[in-house]
């Protein structure tokens, strides 16, 4: 995308740097979770989330 003025295409640039850097920093959090998922202290109640919820206890 261009723009006419400088300006507006420093702040686009800058906006899709940053939405770059959040996706990336998403997505490290979702594997994070996805660990403690499997791994974590928690992790037998977690796994049983998903089977309450389809049997419609939660």
């Amino acid at each position: 995308m261009k723009f006419d003025r400088s300006a507006s295409q420093v702040a686009y640039q800058e906006y899709l740097q940053q939405l770059k850097e959040f996706q990336q920093r998403l997505k490290l959090l979702e594997q994070k979770i996805e660990e403690q998922a499997k791994d974590g202290i928690h992790a037998p109640m977690i796994q049983t989330l998903p089977n309450l919820l389809k049997n419609g206890l939660l």
